[in-house]
């Protein structure tokens, strides 16, 4: 299985925020000219480290709410472990309970695509379904991931949804494909980005937000395997929202990694994806069966098709073992010699041996040969 990607690092925060900001300079001078809630002057921030494990610092706004942070899976209650290999970070500052401002970093989550399983050729795990804790589903693109995905999810009381623009993220995609090859690891990973500002109406303010997500497709390799990453979203009413873009921007560029914090980390992912190793040669071998049954099972079906066009039928000779074909249309009852004499009976209750116009006691019945599973 691939290597998980690295933590995010601050630098990184910083380029997709200044990806999402120059993405929506356009429209920042006319927000600008209508702001009813600017930041207050003089704006303070205070250091504050991440609540559950201090995985991190990051600068919070003074007042705001800091809600989240490092998320471990349980891979019980999602039923599978590949959701569990990472720390997940999922962060949310608010300006107040509502998050009339506010910024989220949604958590990576891994999917897996059936399409490249034998399993799922064979209409196993259908999508909806998870399969060691994935939802099964086909590889969505970024649009598609924040609009049907991740929006009705995060934003379910949203009305009058709008989408504003949405554009790719090339610098984004080009600095995951670089940190793929600094692992020095034959990885065909594919990634797409997009930078996508929607518009709703939610307890009567119309808010602008403007999510970026990174898709990372790891393919057949890794058996169909899925995630998203880098997946931000920053939100403000619409009149504000030019106004807060540098705040976002200095928010994210200021975060600190605890470098103790990351070192067990790392340690902590190699076993367990030793152990998600394991379960993944386990399921191979299971795919591998299930794909040799198949093959078996398709042949008896063809075989038998074969056999049924041209009235035959399959017999293991008691003597030597052997299958021999005959027809099946003298009746279904079939004695042989161990002369290779062959007799046809009609009725079941007939025995050769007992037939003094055959004199003779070698006959033995000809079973059908036995199907496949």
């Amino acid at each position: 299985m691939p290597r998980p990607a690295p933590p995010a690092t601050p630098r990184a925060m910083a380029a997709i925020l200044a990806v999402i900001v120059l993405v929506g300079t356009d429209s920042a001078m006319l927000a600008r000219r209508a702001l009813a809630a600017p930041p207050p002057e003089p704006l303070l921030l205070h250091r504050q480290a991440e609540p559950r494990e201090r995985a991190f610092t990051i600068l919070v706004p003074e007042g705001w709410q800091v809600e989240g942070g490092i998320l471990r899976v349980d891979p019980v209650t999602v039923g599978g472990p590949a959701q569990s290999l990472e720390a997940k970070v999922d962060l949310t500052l608010r300006q107040d309970a509502p998050g009339t401002v506010m910024l989220r970093r949604y958590p990576d989550w891994y999917g897996i695509d059936m399409r490249h399983s034998p399993a799922g050729q064979m209409g196993f795990f259908p999508p909806g379904s998870t399969y060691q804790g994935m939802p099964v589903a086909q590889v969505p693109d970024p649009r598609s991931y924040v609009l049907e995905w991740l929006l009705p999810q995060v934003r379910p009381a949203a009305t009058d949804l709008q989408v504003e623009a949405a554009a790719p993220v090339p610098g984004l995609v080009r600095a995951a494909r670089e940190r793929v090859r600094a692992l020095a690891v034959p990885l065909d990973i594919r990634f797409d980005g997009c930078v996508i500002t929607v518009t709703y109406r939610e307890r009567g303010i119309r808010f602008r937000e403007r999510f970026v997500v990174l898709i990372e497709d790891r393919g057949a390799m890794a058996g169909g395997q899925w995630a998203n990453r880098e997946t931000l979203g920053f939100r403000a009413p619409a009149a504000d929202f030019a106004a807060w873009e540098p705040v976002f921007q200095l928010i994210c560029g200021s975060v600190q990694l605890s470098p103790d914090w990351i070192r067990g980390e790392l340690r902590g992912q190699q076993q367990r994806v030793q152990t998600m190793r394991e379960v993944e040669r386990q399921v191979r071998d299971l795919d591998r069966q299930i794909l040799a049954h198949q093959r078996t099972t398709n042949a008896e079906i063809q075989n038998d098709a074969f056999l049924t066009l041209t009235a035959q039928e399959e017999y293991v000779n008691p003597y030597t073992g052997e299958v021999e074909v005959g027809t099946d249309q003298l009746g279904p009852h079939r004695w042989v010699t161990a002369g290779g004499d062959v007799l046809y009976a009609p009725r079941e209750e007939f025995d050769p041996n007992t037939d003094a116009r055959l004199n003779r006691t070698d006959w033995k019945r000809t079973p059908v040969r036995e199907r496949g599973p």
